[in-house]
């Protein structure tokens, strides 16, 4: 049995909970029916369709940025299908991961964020059909930045439910597992679904925040040192319950990132037991693909990401489910680890063909890390896999 084993989640261990699937969240994005536009700039999921917000006043914002993201995702899905790999059957789908990352691209070419040459050839082509959606003096910078808030602020609001769960039972008997020290998991999941899961399994974790002070618990990676913690749970791309504040001398942080308990993100007082003033009124979550990369090299993501990397090069199994191997940064650090060392092994709980939906330097290795003895893949769900199952995988690698 391998000492250090770690797990890599994907959102697909949330879909039988009843969690939104990236298609189901694509659908409402594309749709944009029952969403709404507050005064305070936030896109809302409501239980029926709005209504105007005034009478005789029409909702400008939600059917601009629709159409906005509908002309985006006719060049996003005519690029995928020029492609080669992507060209045969099954069509990679488009979704609003690809969206957000198109309209982030066009907003910080606006702003002079990032440089990126190619993407003024995109702007000029779609300008002519964008220019009407635009709103009195409304400029493109204004329209795909509220484009991102739009795709943003619909992750979040089909995400942050809260369901029961008691299907993930091989990670409970893996935490339990005397013999393998310590378990990390690793999720890309904005939900809390796996936190109530090992709370509702008392199963003791930390997942980088101090104790609980006024009632709110704040970010600090030094917690991932205790020896004590045999669990450790790193959220790479960030939750739907943390929300960042304004740095003060009380939170010794630069980067202060806080959870309140219950769930009032407005009333989080510092440890002075003052009001915090939040940096902005969205999670701290990481949305899109490839500026994901960006976003690991800053903040809190890029504790989380040194961490990711710090543990797979202690690892000796690397457990992963629900995980089409599409983020090319985690992709990129798994690859390293894998072929770093004979004794790097991994298992992949997928009941279809894991290859389908994975980037190239996942992909173009599968077959002789299979050959290698360095992969085995359990044809299951999660939720019908056990921890036998998964030692018998063991045995096999």
């Amino acid at each position: 049995m391998p000492k250090r084993v770690s797990f890599l989640f994907g959102s697909g261990i949330s879909i039988p909970a009843g969690m939104p699937s990236v298609t189901d969240i694509t659908e409402r994005v594309l749709s944009g029916k029952n969403v709404q536009h507050g005064t305070d700039g936030r896109f809302r999921l409501v239980a029926t369709q709005p209504q105007l917000p005034w009478p005789g006043v029409p909702d400008e914002y939600v059917p601009r940025v629709k159409a906005f993201i509908e002309r985006l995702y006719v060049e996003t899905k005519k690029y995928y299908y020029s492609r080669p790999y992507y060209s045969s059957p099954p069509r990679r789908a488009v979704n609003y991961e690809d969206l957000y990352y198109v309209a982030s691209q066009i907003y910080d070419g606006e702003t002079g964020e990032y440089d990126n040459p190619i993407v003024q050839g995109f702007v000029d082509q779609i300008l002519p059909d964008v220019e009407p959606f635009f709103a009195r003096k409304e400029r493109l910078l204004e329209i795909a930045r509220d484009a991102t808030y739009y795709i943003f602020d619909i992750v979040w609001d089909s995400l942050k439910s809260t369901k029961t769960i008691n299907y993930l039972n091989c990670i409970e008997d893996a935490c339990r597992d005397k013999e393998i020290s310590p378990v990390d998991l690793f999720t890309l999941n904005h939900d809390t679904l796996l936190e109530q899961y090992l709370e509702s399994q008392n199963i003791k974790f930390t997942a980088g925040f101090e104790a609980r002070l006024n009632g709110y618990r704040y970010w600090s990676p030094q917690v991932f040192r205790d020896p004590s913690d045999r669990i450790r749970l790193f959220k790479l791309h960030g939750s739907v319950n943390w929300f960042r504040y304004e740095p003060n001398v009380a939170t010794g942080s630069n980067d202060p990132v806080g959870i309140a308990d219950d769930g009032k993100y407005w009333q989080e007082k510092d440890p002075n037991g003052r009001l915090q003033f939040r940096d902005h009124d969205r999670p701290v979550l990481l949305v899109g693909t490839f500026n994901k990369i960006f976003e690991y090299t800053s903040r809190i993501f890029a504790d989380l990401f040194y961490e990711f990397r710090h543990s797979l090069q202690e690892t000796d199994l690397l457990i992963v489910s629900g995980y089409g191997f599409g983020d090319q940064g985690i992709n990129m650090q798994v690859a390293e680890w894998a072929d770093s060392s004979d004794k790097a092994k991994m298992i992949v709980i997928d009941p279809g063909d894991p290859r389908m939906g994975a980037r190239g330097n996942i992909r173009l290795r599968w077959d002789g890390w299979l050959a290698n003895k360095k992969l085995v893949v359990i044809p299951k769900w999660i939720e019908h896999t056990s921890w036998k199952d998964i030692q018998s995988a063991i045995q096999r690698v």
